[in-house]
């Protein structure tokens, strides 16, 4: 009898190793749901819904998209409503369109995954959930998005090919630009999912277009205008010298993005004019000596030949040195800095909203 114990303890723990064993998709390979086939995601946690969320997540992670759930209802405060109250007129950025086509493309490619394991070590009590995507459905809907938007920017580049005066010109090429932004994200979710790993050739040579694009703005003639206001003992002259001064840093900003910016229109018309004030005040030095400056600078963009506004914006800084004429100065340099990227994206989004 004393020769049977043994026995019996080891036929037992057979028995409980046998009934929770450890599954090879734990460690991210899966002979049921191959790599070649599937793209998959292991979750651990302590409970197990959280587990089956953080294997969704490490899929989520594969494609490196982020589904903002916000996007929609961004879309949606920006319609408005015409004078009539009848009819609804979009407003949003096309830009920002295309960003949140791509978007709901791999939303629907995520609502794919699913979770199809599940497994409680019974040594850490923690659980796993093997998470797994379809390569091919997922695939198919992406492709079937590429496909849709090849179609615009095939409409864009016939509009550019078509332009004979700059301002059409930079409208299609800034929304054919756009398109084949949106394209590239796609593509570069599909070639996961791609066999070869190549994604989809695309017909169109995104650098000839930004070529251009960068042409057809550098015709662009702007036109640069800024007032100047500096509290404390300065004179006009002083004034007027803040003003160029911000007026400078601007027009060259503008000009290495491209644009022909200039303090004076050339003409009785200019293609933009750049607007508005620099506000400049002293504020109440520290005890180690330093003497502060904080400015606001609003900046007003307007179509030059409607004269119809685009877009109006504030920017706020400050700026510090031993002495308050260089605090100024140094505060009107950061400024110019701060509006200049407002300034060109501004321009980009109007002509791509024509």
């Amino acid at each position: 009898m004393r020769l049977l114990v043994p026995v019996l303890v080891s036929c037992v723990a057979g028995a409980a190793a046998a009934k929770d064993p450890k599954p090879e998709w734990i460690n991210g390979a899966s002979s049921e749901y191959p790599r070649s086939k599937y793209v998959t995601g292991v979750g651990l946690a302590d409970k197990e819904q959280e587990a089956k969320d953080r294997a969704r997540a490490e899929i989520s992670k594969v494609f490196r998209v982020e589904i903002d759930a916000r996007s929609a209802d961004h879309l949606s405060e920006a319609s408005t409503t015409s004078e009539s109250g009848k009819d609804k007129k979009s407003t949003y950025n096309f830009a920002q369109t295309i960003a949140f086509d791509v978007k709901t493309t791999a939303k629907q490619v995520q609502e794919g995954v699913e979770v199809v394991e599940n497994w409680r070590d019974p040594a850490s009590k923690g659980y796993y959930a093997l998470a797994v995507l379809e390569k091919e459905k997922a695939a198919a809907i992406i492709r079937d998005k590429i496909e849709e938007i090849d179609k615009q920017a095939e409409e864009w580049r016939n509009q550019l090919d078509a332009a004979g005066e700059k301002l059409p010109k930079i409208k299609a090429a800034m929304k054919f630009l756009a398109v084949l932004k949106g394209r590239d994200q796609l593509n570069a979710q599909y070639r996961i999912l791609d066999a070869a790993g190549k994604g989809l050739p695309s017909p169109f040579n995104t650098a000839q277009v930004k070529g251009v694009a960068d042409k057809a703005i550098r015709e662009l003639e702007v036109y640069v205008n800024f007032d100047c206001s500096m509290k404390g003992e300065f004179g006009q002259a002083a004034n007027e010298a803040c003003g160029k001064e911000v007026e400078t840093g601007i027009m060259k900003g503008l000009n290495s993005f491209g644009f022909e910016a200039q303090t004076r229109a050339s003409s009785g018309a200019t293609d933009i004019a750049v607007e508005g004030s620099v506000s400049i005040q002293p504020q109440r030095g520290n005890k180690e000596g330093w003497q502060f400056a904080r400015g606001t600078l609003t900046v007003t963009l307007k179509d030059g030949r409607s004269n119809k506004t685009i877009q109006s914006f504030d920017r706020s800084d400050k700026g510090a040195s031993s002495d308050y004429e260089e605090a100024a100065r140094r505060l009107r340099v950061t400024l110019g800095k701060l509006a200049t990227q407002d300034v060109r994206e501004a321009i980009v989004t109007y002509f791509e909203n024509q």
